[in-house]
């Protein structure tokens, strides 16, 4: 993700966005064939409570994507299900 990427879904200017948003960026480079499954996990995120108050910065999501790149067999849905991991703790912190 660019910094002009980060920038259109960080509409507000705070530095970070909501997973959702992360999600949905993410999204928009993912095989065609999978976009609805990809839509329907985003969404998912989207409405889970316990990332309602999660936000991304432009360095997270930049290590997440590198992370994905380098993952090797991973999926798009394994990388963002990093977010829900506990110890993450996304309730007290930015990620």
């Amino acid at each position: 993700m660019t910094r002009l990427e980060f920038s259109h879904y960080d509409y507000s200017g705070k530095g970070t966005i909501s997973v959702k948003d992360f999600g949905l960026s993410m999204v928009a480079s993912a095989d065609l064939s999978q976009l609805n499954h990809y839509l329907d996990r985003v969404e998912a995120l989207g409405n889970d409570i316990t990332l309602k108050d999660c936000h991304v910065t432009f360095e997270v999501s930049t290590s997440i994507i590198l992370c994905f790149k380098c993952s090797f067999g991973k999926n798009l849905i394994d990388v963002l299900e990093v977010c829900q991991k506990p110890e993450t703790n996304p309730k007290k912190q930015n990620m």
